[in-house]
């Protein structure tokens, strides 16, 4: 399901209204954690990928467990090496063809943001080990892995935070304000990632075809437009899509960390 598609829109329109017509916390969890699972399944392809997806979950929970049980440096290391060699033949890279064997390499499974599950269960793991990580159960951390607002390319919200969302729920109502808000950002996601990002994909596409320093009448033109409209596309497609998931996020009670702010303002690489 496209996050920028009419579908998506109407997916959290109705996920919101259910989810504010459920008046216990419980119901709630047991919504988002059906509804997690729901968007999850149209984009994985086969049973290895489900099998996968449990063992990925299943198997990290069971590492964040043994470095609260034995909190180490080194420890939390050696689980990071581990989990990012997994990684690396999960993700069928080509630089790993000729390493590995070809039955091991030439597998069916493909996970669905993986590499920001990745990103998420290293910083929980550091939390583990510096023994700063909030209560940590299953059903939590693979909803906190699975979040369907989050779980395609982020933003990467710290499970401590997480954590205090997921306890609460939301029970104190969306406010008209709040939720106008939230729908206002959506929208504006909506347009950025529709006609903005459309029109740097194009200009980027017609300058690729038409840049020739021996032939066209305006090479320095072309040039440009070929330098400056792939990062115009770029920028307005992930700036839309954080929009919209922040906005959607915003509707159930949960807060997304901002993680787009004039990225291209910059004053250097950590900014």
């Amino acid at each position: 399901m496209n996050v920028g598609s009419i579908q998506f829109l109407v997916f959290v329109a109705l996920v919101a209204i259910v989810y504010h017509l459920c008046a216990h916390r419980a119901l709630r969890q047991a919504l988002l954690s059906a509804v997690n699972v729901g968007f999850l399944w149209p984009l994985v392809p086969n049973l290895p990928s489900w099998v996968a997806f449990v063992l990925v979950i299943a198997g990290t929970y069971l590492l964040v467990r043994w470095v609260q049980a034995r909190p180490s440096g080194w420890v939390v290391l050696a689980t990071v090496v581990a989990v990012l060699a997994g990684f690396l033949v999960l993700k069928h890279y080509s630089f790993l063809e000729g390493l590995l064997p070809a039955d091991l390499w030439d597998h069916p499974i493909e996970l669905i943001g993986i590499s920001y599950m990745l990103f998420k269960f290293i910083h929980v793991l550091v939390d583990a080990g510096d023994g700063q990580l909030a209560p940590f159960d299953l059903a939590t951390y693979a909803n906190y892995q699975l979040a369907f607002f989050t779980v395609l390319a982020g933003p990467i919200q710290r499970y401590n935070e997480f954590h205090r969302f997921w306890c609460e729920m939301g029970m104190t109502p969306v406010g008209p304000h709040e939720a106008l808000r939230s729908w206002n950002r959506i929208l504006t996601g909506v347009f950025k990632i529709g006609p903005l990002a459309a029109a740097g994909w194009y200009v980027f596409q017609q300058a690729d075809s038409r840049f020739d320093p021996l032939r066209t009448e305006y090479p320095l033109l072309w040039f440009l437009l070929f330098m400056y409209a792939y990062p115009v596309f770029l920028y307005f497609n992930f700036s839309g899509y954080t929009d919209i998931v922040i906005g959607a996020a915003r509707l159930l009670g949960f807060e997304l960390p901002e993680n787009f702010n004039r990225p291209y303002l910059a004053r250097n690489v950590i900014d």
